[in-house]
């Protein structure tokens, strides 16, 4: 348990009191980050009355299907080669490339310098205390990478002068974590930001840039010490690019001169590569983003991280694609963002449109969930949902029996609970929200919009819009040769996919 820190008053980037404190400062940067990631807010706890409000009695002939059982999903499971093993990778959490795959990428090149964009790499490593890495340069003559910085949320900073650059990706922090930059100038004012890596324009090309997201940045008086510390070194993302700018504010007879880098209690990942995505890391954490909305837990990380290292050339049971597409067949994912879907073609015979499902629907389950937590919150997801203008203006004026029928009419099924929910209705032994659960929860409906599902949720993810017209000629390609391996790689290997990141 990390100890608790004193919510202390900051100096801002002028040297200056800063009015707001670090838990202000920290609310503004996660308030920024949704943004940016589209987090999806995770609800408080739902009181336990509400799970007492839905009745546990159910038909005996009305059964959910098993994700692991006959059919699509068991046909879904055998194309990817997911094993038993390592199917519990997944079970509470849910590419980068394999060694043997590095030559099919373009990688970083050595970069000699660090007077632009990405700048000089920070090897590989852990760097202790005792042992930091260290690292010298003068900035005078240099270029303005960038000469303005968003910082926060609410707050920005000039950067006028000639700045240098060191990229790195952060794996872990010890208890000390810091990255200092001092001078030997008796003139230099030293200041240090950095921009977060992952998206266009985190580190920008040419010079005189402005408007790129900082998130965390010091200055130092003139011959002073600008550093990080411990507090501020926790804002930063692991397992994300990031670049760490020593810079000035403004071009002056202060805005250049020799400094020493110094950084301690990290470690650093050693992959190097010219678009983020390619990269082992970054690529887990943006598939938990993406599909799961959330962030990785270390030991799901780490245990798919292990499987991508530990791959052999030619083995579809480990690779990039498998990983990828293991995304969409976890639990995680098939008793979430699936459970979600199907209430759509059932109620309204389309499938969710990007922002309602993304930005509206899918956080309502995201988060570390226990059964009770997640069984409270899809009670509360179907009582909003039936209440929706469009779902009451189509079904609140029908007959028990219209409203059954309608439901099965609109999904395309036929069950043969169809007059026992007309008859449970009639005796309040359900409720209408109950009965449309039950019909999504259907093995017909689960079966026969699976392809579908698994279509629209790969533009969803992948490429973060509304599918275009070609997304039925996948869905025909799945239900003629359930190749689901080939759709996934189509979509990971994309231009469109792996420009979200870089070139």
């Amino acid at each position: 348990m990390e100890t608790k820190t004193t919510e202390s008053k900051r100096t801002d980037i002028l040297g200056n009191g800063n009015p707001y404190s670090d838990r202000e400062v920290l609310s503004a940067l996660i308030k920024r980050w949704r943004q940016r990631l589209r987090y999806f807010s995770i609800f408080a706890a739902i009181p336990a009355i509400l799970a007492s409000q839905v009745a546990d009695a159910r038909s005996d002939d009305i059964k959910k299907p098993e994700p692991n059982s006959a059919g699509k999903a068991a046909r879904f499971f055998k194309k990817l080669n997911l094993t038993v093993s390592n199917r519990p990778l997944l079970r509470r959490q849910s590419g980068f490339l394999l060694p043997h795959q590095r030559k099919n990428f373009a990688l970083l090149a050595a970069v000699a310098g660090n007077d632009d964009c990405p700048g000089l790499r920070i090897p590989g490593g852990n760097y202790t205390v005792a042992a930091p890495y260290v690292n010298s340069g003068d900035t005078t003559g240099a270029n303005d990478t960038v000469h303005r910085v968003n910082y926060y949320y609410y707050y920005s900073f000039d950067a006028f002068g000639p700045d240098h650059i060191y990229s790195f990706t952060l794996t872990s922090r010890g208890q000390t974590p810091q990255i200092q930059v001092s001078t030997s100038s008796a003139s230099y004012r030293p200041l240090i930001y950095v921009l977060y890596g992952g998206f266009s324009g985190a580190c920008p090309a040419g010079t005189g840039n402005s408007n790129v997201s900082g998130l965390v940045s010091s200055a130092a008086p003139a011959g002073g010490t600008a550093f990080l510390s411990v507090d501020q070194m926790r804002y930063l993302p692991l397992n994300v690019p990031l670049h760490l700018f020593v810079d000035s504010l403004q071009n002056d007879a202060s805005s250049s001169g020799p400094y020493t880098f110094r950084m301690q209690d990290v470690t650093i990942s050693p992959s190097v590569c010219s678009n983020p995505i390619d990269c082992p890391e970054f690529f887990l954490y943006q598939h938990y983003w993406d599909f799961l909305s959330r962030e990785s837990d270390p030991a799901g990380f780490n245990a798919w991280l292990a499987l991508l290292n530990n791959c052999t050339a030619g083995d579809t049971s480990c690779d990039r694609i498998h990983v990828s597409g293991a995304f969409f067949q976890s639990p995680e994912f098939l008793g979430r963002g699936y459970f979600l879907y199907r209430f759509y073609p059932v109620a309204f015979g389309r499938k969710p449109d990007y922002d309602e499902f993304i930005n509206n629907d899918l956080g309502k389950l995201s988060g570390f969930l226990t059964d009770a937590e997640l069984e409270a919150r899809k009670q509360l997801f179907v009582a909003e949902f039936i209440s929706r203008p469009a779902f009451r203006a189509k079904f609140d004026g029908l007959s028990n029996t219209q409203y059954v029928d309608t439901l099965l009419s609109t999904a395309g099924v036929t069950h043969t609970a169809r007059d026992f929910w007309i008859a449970a209705l009639g005796n309040s032994t359900r409720t209408r929200g109950q009965v449309l659960r039950e019909i999504s929860e259907s093995t017909q409906v689960y079966s026969k919009y699976f392809n579908q599902a698994f279509v629209v949720m790969q533009y969803f993810g992948y490429l973060k819009r509304d599918p275009d017209s070609l997304y039925l000629d996948w869905i025909a390609h799945l239900d003629s040769t359930g190749d689901y391996r080939n759709m996934v790689n189509g979509f990971l290997n994309s231009v469109e996919y792996r420009r979200r990141f870089g070139p």
